[in-house]
């Protein structure tokens, strides 16, 4: 019989006496080890209880030293006196450990930076003129419009020129705005009549009669000078710019003073009142290549 040495290695788990009484206190419910622990206080006179509370009358060093530093706060803060209070335990503790003086440099630049930005957009503002059609949508948007006919008062204002009239033709420009957004001649005119009612007095006028016109009714009171004005404006406008004062007095049945008086009162008006506002910027791109299709192919 031969005899020989073999090594084996193996992995073996032993429980030991401690591990093996935390096991079977962790099955037992609350009150089965409150059981368990007063029945070995029992059996073994040696054993003693550690999980009562302390007494609420005993003072212990940490409690003193607590109450000390709550004392010298309050008093600090009451006396108003925050700068005595010591704050570099509290800093020392903070989770934030930056380097305050490396980033101070480029906080200043970035300030820096940003002031010159705003100083730059101050500047653009003051230079900024309202233009006239600026000055129409900001007053449309204190109007009690709905959102549909906002967008035709809008619409509308687009199709000024510098000076507030709307030049272009009105039949067709309703056929147009029509055919585009479904929008109805009632809507058109109420739209027109809205914007004729804004500020300044004439804007949306869509000739020079209609203009003078709308400036009397805005600004000239109620008198038989004011009706006589207007029926020289809406009837007899062309004897006016010709100069031709006999044909009106004959047409009005009027002496020399009263057609003194109605025409100083229409030639004081002043048609003009784009000039209060600042022009369009209109920004113009140059192309750099233009390319046309000439037949089948592109030039």
């Amino acid at each position: 019989m031969k005899q020989s040495l073999h090594l084996k290695t193996s992995q073996q788990l032993s429980l030991t006496p401690e591990l093996q009484q935390s096991l079977k206190l962790l099955q037992l419910s609350a009150q089965e080890l409150e059981q368990a622990i007063q029945t070995a206080l029992d059996e073994n006179p040696l054993l003693e209880r550690d999980d009562e509370p302390e007494p609420e009358g005993e003072i212990t060093e940490a409690s003193l030293e607590l109450d000390a530093s709550g004392e010298d706060t309050q008093s600090t803060l009451e006396s108003g006196n925050v700068n005595s209070l010591d704050f570099e335990a509290a800093s020392s503790q903070s989770p934030l450990d930056c380097d305050w003086d490396d980033s101070a440099p480029t906080l200043r630049l970035e300030q820096e930076n940003l002031g010159s930005e705003l100083n730059g957009f101050d500047e653009q503002l003051s230079h900024h003129e309202v233009t006239l059609n600026e000055h129409l949508e900001w007053q449309i948007g204190l109007t009690r419009l709905t959102r549909r006919e906002t967008l035709i008062a809008r619409a509308l204002i687009g199709n000024l020129d510098t000076d507030g009239y709307l030049r272009s033709d009105w039949s067709k420009l309703c056929q147009s705005l029509s055919d585009a957004h479904a929008v109805s001649q009632a809507e058109l005119d109420a739209g027109l009549h809205q914007i004729q009612q804004l500020d300044p007095a004439g804007v949306g006028a869509r000739s020079l009669a209609e203009r003078l016109r709308l400036i009397i009714e805005r600004q000239v009171p109620d008198s038989a000078m004011r009706s006589l004005s207007l029926t020289v404006i809406n009837d007899h406008l062309d004897h006016l710019a010709k100069r031709n004062f006999p044909a009106l007095k004959k047409a009005l049945s009027i002496d020399d003073e009263t057609l003194s008086a109605c025409i100083h009162l229409i030639t004081s008006i002043s048609p003009r009142i784009g000039g209060q506002f600042g022009a369009v910027n209109s920004s113009h791109i140059t192309p750099d290549l233009i390319v046309k299709r000439v037949g089948e192919r592109c030039d």
